[in-house]
């Protein structure tokens, strides 16, 4: 009987293929604003439109003089505004890529590369940092913030148990998602397989 000639398989996985499988797999992290923020937000947009409202139809329209139809259209511009930042910088998820970190916000969103981080690590402790210039709970707490350890940073945080710092070359960032150590444990990973690679 004739032997029988076993070809080889025409395609071999290597390690190498195996790993960048792996890491080309995005990963998504939810960022829940906590009850506080939720109330802070609600009260807030209770307030907003209740101005508008007040400033809008108080005097009546035809009784509004010039100065206060000027005063009126400046404090709903003024309301129109914090309204678009706050939706602007609100913080909806974050996706891990193989080469970026993603966060999608209300409007838009914030890509950071991993060839621009120099450093991830979690922090639970920055509830009382001063706020600069931003939101207080209004969608979250976003905007400028300080810290008297690592200095000014830019805040997207719905929830200050779940925060990470995230330090880039031009800038330092804290956020916030529902699996934190999660998220940093895979970002350090596939950071670290980049660098091998």
């Amino acid at each position: 009987m004739p032997a029988v000639k076993r070809c080889a398989p025409a395609f071999s996985f290597s390690t190498t293929n195996s790993r960048y499988s792996m890491d080309s797999k995005e990963q998504t992290y939810k960022v829940s604003l906590t009850k506080k923020v939720k109330i802070i937000s609600a009260v807030c947009i209770i307030a907003i439109g209740t101005s508008a409202f007040t400033c809008l139809c108080f005097p009546k329209p035809a009784d509004k003089t010039l100065n206060e139809w000027l005063y009126a259209g400046f404090f709903v511009a003024l309301i129109i505004g914090a309204t678009y930042y706050a939706l602007l910088m609100w913080p909806r998820r974050i996706t891990v890529y193989a080469d970026r970190l993603v966060l999608k916000k209300g409007i838009g969103k914030k890509t950071l590369l991993f060839s621009d981080i120099e450093s991830i690590e979690r922090r639970d402790d920055l509830a009382f940092d001063m706020r600069l210039c931003g939101s207080g709970g209004m969608l979250g707490y976003t905007g400028w913030f300080t810290n008297s350890d690592f200095g000014r940073y830019m805040s997207y945080v719905g929830g200050y148990k779940d925060t990470f710092l995230i330090v880039t070359r031009k800038r330092k960032y804290v956020m916030s998602c529902d699996r934190p150590d999660e998220l940093v444990a895979e970002v350090k990973r596939r950071i670290e397989a980049r660098h091998e690679a």
